[in-house]
C-alpha cells in the first residue's frame, strides 16, 4: 500500500504493516506499529521526520530508508541520504529505563539491526550492505 503524506513524503507499506501518523508544526512523527515500510521523506529542514518502531527512533530530514519491526529486532536500511538511529523508551512503556540518546548515523548503503530487548546504551552496530 502506498500512502502520500501532506508534506509530500511517501510511505510504501508492506503487506500487514501498520502505521500511525502525527504531524505538528515542529516535527513529523510516524509510528511503525508492525511490519515493514519504506519511507521517501520530503526535505523540510525545520521539521524532522521521525519514525519510531518499538524502542528505536529514526530521524531524517530528506532521505529514503526502510524499517522493519518484529518481536525481536528493528531493522533499518538507508537507501538514500542519512538517518540518525537511536534507542528510545517504547511507546506506552512508562516503566522503561531512561535510555542514553547517542544516535548512530547511517548513510546510504548502511543498515542497523537493533535487538528490541537491548535497551542498554550499547552502541548500535552499523553494517554496510552490498548493492
Amino acid at each position: 500500500e502506498r500512502r502520500a503524506l501532506p508534506d509530500g513524503s511517501v510511505i510504501e507499506l508492506n503487506a500487514g504493516a501498520e502505521i500511525s501518523v502525527r504531524f505538528s508544526p515542529a516535527q513529523r512523527d510516524v509510528r511503525l506499529i508492525r511490519g515493514e515500510a519504506h519511507f521517501a521523506v520530503a526535505k523540510v529542514a525545520a521539521r524532522p521526520f521521525v519514525v519510531t518502531a518499538g524502542a528505536v527512533a529514526e530521524r531524517a530530514v530528506g532521505t529514503e530508508f526502510a524499517v522493519r519491526v518484529d518481536s525481536a529486532t528493528v531493522d533499518v536500511l538507508v537507501t538514500e541520504g542519512r538517518v540518525a538511529v537511536e534507542r528510545v523508551a517504547a511507546v506506552g512503556d512508562a516503566n522503561a529505563p531512561a535510555v542514553e540518546k547517542t544516535p548512530a548515523y547511517l548513510d546510504a548503503g548502511n543498515r542497523a539491526v537493533v535487538p528490541v530487548a537491548a535497551l542498554e546504551a550499547a552502541p548500535l552496530a552499523v553494517q554496510p550492505v552490498a548493492a
